[in-house]
């Protein structure tokens, strides 16, 4: 996925696949890979920022319950691209090669070590299109895709986490 809009289209052939790998057992902990384009990384006081904007974060990795990553920048001002970046784990410009289409997505080696694969992705920008291709296509491990509707729909309040009925 390049820059331009119209080489989105130019590959539709498979992702690659996995190298040989059996999970012993299905995993007992979580991994949540949180992405925010909204807010700086910089102003999150799990990065140094002085104020407490993130007291909760930094309480699971003093307990070693969260690995953080860093400040990270976009490859793209748009969010597909960025996302494509993401998920594909490449990281070079331009992608003329279409790895960010062909590479194993982060869904794929979850999957593979056992864990079930969700994605909730309020934005709609970059899975929603590719979770229409089902099977084999472009985003095959994915078990669940979630919206701020599926919330809804689960009677599930965004802002308290509680359920109602």
């Amino acid at each position: 996925m390049q820059c331009k809009f119209e080489s989105r289209r130019e590959y539709h052939g498979p992702r690659d696949g996995l190298p040989p790998f059996s999970a012993p057992h299905r995993p007992n902990d979580s991994i949540i890979y949180v992405i925010d384009e909204s807010v700086r990384g910089s102003n999150l006081s799990l990065n140094g920022y002085p104020r407490a904007t993130t007291p909760f974060l930094q309480y699971l990795e003093t307990r070693g319950r969260l690995k953080n990553l860093g400040i990270c920048v976009a490859a793209s001002s748009f969010s597909h691209v960025s996302n494509a970046y993401l998920i594909s784990g490449h990281n070079a410009f331009p992608d003329n090669a279409f790895r960010t289409d062909k590479n194993p997505t982060l869904f794929d080696y979850a999957k593979k070590m056992g864990y079930e694969t969700i994605c909730i992705d309020i934005n709609e920008t970059c899975l929603y299109s590719l979770m229409k291709a089902a099977g084999d296509g472009p985003v095959r491990a994915l078990d669940q895709w979630m919206n701020d509707d599926t919330f809804e729909e689960r009677h599930i309040d965004l802002e308290t986490r509680r359920i109602w009925a």
